[in-house]
């Protein structure tokens, strides 16, 4: 449609850019100063007529990987434009080699006519200066300006990183921007509560899988749900996306989060130049790290703990939900490997015993360092029995806290069945509103039994995860009338039969398993006098 066109009507496509990254924030880059001055200096231009104009509003220059640039080229390609009209160079580009590129191979290619109207360039008209070394050298230079630029926004992101300020464009899951100072973290108490609830649970020796699937199981909005779900505006009848769920690596991001003690830990990533936006991971020690920046959502004591017990190999039984009391616990006094626990039934007996991980695989890679279970409950019986007055102050001062918290525990998760059952009521009214829409004829029969099916499923999973709430309760109210008995028992306790694996995380920091049937138990004190062999 263009080819009986006389050669000098050219139809012009008209480029805008401005970059926040940088450094366009002065007015006269404005995108509305830039297309005044382009109509205005076509005005005098008879023979040229603007068929398009494309704007990349907040894209750098140094990369022509611009989606407004890009349809600009398609625009070309497809002979709907042969005249590009830019305010200057560097709304153009700011790389040096592309922008050389476009302008001297492939648009005079293509047959297209350039214009930056501040730089007097118009490839058009014999002006002395396309031909000459100005063009490279504006380019040149606007290729300098972003390295510069880039350097400064690097210094100025990593000045403010040590000094503490939170510069990442979106808070961790847990947190939320402080509203008197962006640069500043407050606790968001709802996801907070989540983040507890999985640390408690790896202390308790669940895997990142167990925690995911409880997770699902009970409903917990994932950090990217919950961040959709907080930013949504209005609920749409029509919106049928899945919901992303919770995954043992999101579990593990949050496990190994130093954030959430209470210390900013940024810095971890970089790009490898102005130009790549690929990002590259760090190495650990050029972090940035400063301690006390926010409040913490858990003890440092608690994160350091997890940290150790993520090495140690906690596998749930196969055949029920809970560990092994001491799960990970163990360790080779010979190679420091973990031990394997294993079971020997004889003459109708039961026995349970560990041994070295590395002698299981190769014996000739250590000795077996064989050890009773039962043995070993015996020695950390009687190492807290020697202790008595210290344990029993730590554990009464345990089921007072674990008392009040299954009381809290028990009210928010009364609170979560109720919403689940409120969602339920949503979800079931939007299935009886799409049947009324259907039989109206505003939906197709395909449409209703695709939309059926996906409230039938959003409904089956809210009665799970009521199902699921309704069985932890219960659990939960069991257990704090199991410790109001327990406190009511006094002096008469047991110590065999009273440890729990979560007192024993708490209170040891590893069990070596030594030749000849010893042990030692480190505890995390750093009193010596704690430490026992047996």
């Amino acid at each position: 449609m263009y080819q009986n066109e006389t050669p000098k009507g050219y139809r012009a496509g008209i480029y805008l850019r401005l970059s926040k990254e940088d450094g366009d924030k002065f007015e006269s880059n404005s995108v509305q100063n830039q297309r005044e001055m382009i109509h205005s200096y076509l005005k005098n231009e008879k023979d040229i007529r603007i068929v398009c104009e494309k704007v990349d509003d907040g894209f750098s220059g140094v990369t022509f990987e611009r989606p407004a640039f890009q349809e600009l080229l398609e625009e070309i390609k497809s002979g709907a434009v042969n005249c590009v009209i830019v305010k200057d160079l560097s709304r153009f580009g700011r790389n040096y080699i592309e922008a050389g590129k476009y302008i001297e191979q492939i648009f005079p290619f293509l047959g297209v006519r350039f214009i930056a109207i501040n730089d007097n360039i118009d490839t058009a008209k014999d002006n002395g200066y396309t031909n000459s070394m100005i063009v490279p050298f504006k380019n040149l230079l606007n290729d300098a300006y972003s390295r510069d630029i880039s350097i400064k926004v690097r210094s100025q992101l990593e000045m403010r990183q040590k000094r503490g300020d939170f510069v990442g464009a979106f808070p961790v899951y847990g947190y939320i921007r402080d509203l008197e100072d962006k640069h500043k973290l407050k606790i968001d108490e709802t996801a907070a509560e989540i983040i507890r609830k999985i640390f408690a649970m790896r202390m308790e020796g669940y895997n990142n899988l167990y925690i995911a699937d409880y997770l699902n199981r009970v409903g917990v909005p994932s950090p990217m749900e919950y961040k959709a779900l907080k930013e949504e505006r209005f609920f749409t009848s029509f919106k049928l996306n899945p919901k992303a769920k919770w995954s043992p690596m999101a579990v593990d991001r949050i496990l190994k989060n130093e954030l959430y003690t209470g210390n900013m830990v940024q810095g971890k990533e970089t790009t490898l130049n102005y130009k790549a936006k690929k990002r590259v991971e760090k190495s650990r020690k050029d972090w940035i790290r400063v301690e006390n920046t926010h409040d913490a959502i858990l003890p440092k004591e608690y994160f350091a703990i997890v940290q150790q017990m993520m090495m140690n190999d906690t596998r749930t039984s196969p055949v029920r939900d809970d560990l092994y009391l001491l799960s990970g616990m163990l360790r080779c006094g010979g190679c420091g490997s973990g031990m394997v626990r294993k079971i020997v039934k004889a003459r109708g007996t039961t026995y349970i015993y560990y041994i070295c991980s590395k002698n299981k695989e190769d014996k000739n890679q250590c000795s077996s360092h064989r050890i009773r279970e039962d043995a070993v409950l015996e020695a950390i019986s009687a190492l807290l029995q020697k202790h008595k007055a210290i344990f029993n102050q730590l554990n009464e001062e345990s089921i007072e806290g674990m008392d009040a918290s299954n009381q809290l525990e028990i009210q928010k998760i009364s609170v979560q069945i109720s919403c689940k059952k409120e969602e339920l009521k949503k979800y079931q009214a939007l299935k009886n509103y799409i049947y009324e829409d259907y039989r109206d004829g505003t939906l197709t029969k395909a449409e209703f039994q695709k939309m059926k099916e996906y409230y039938e499923k959003l409904c089956l999973e809210v009665e799970t995860n009521i199902h699921y709430l309704m069985m932890e309760k219960e659990n939960l109210e069991e257990t704090d009338l199991q410790q109001k008995l327990y406190r009511m028992e006094g002096e008469k306790r047991d110590f065999t039969e009273e440890l729990r694996r979560s007192y024993l995380v708490l209170m040891i920091d590893k069990i070596i398993v030594l030749d000849g049937k010893k042990i030692k138990i480190i505890l995390r004190y750093q009193d010596e006098a704690l430490n026992s062999e047996g």
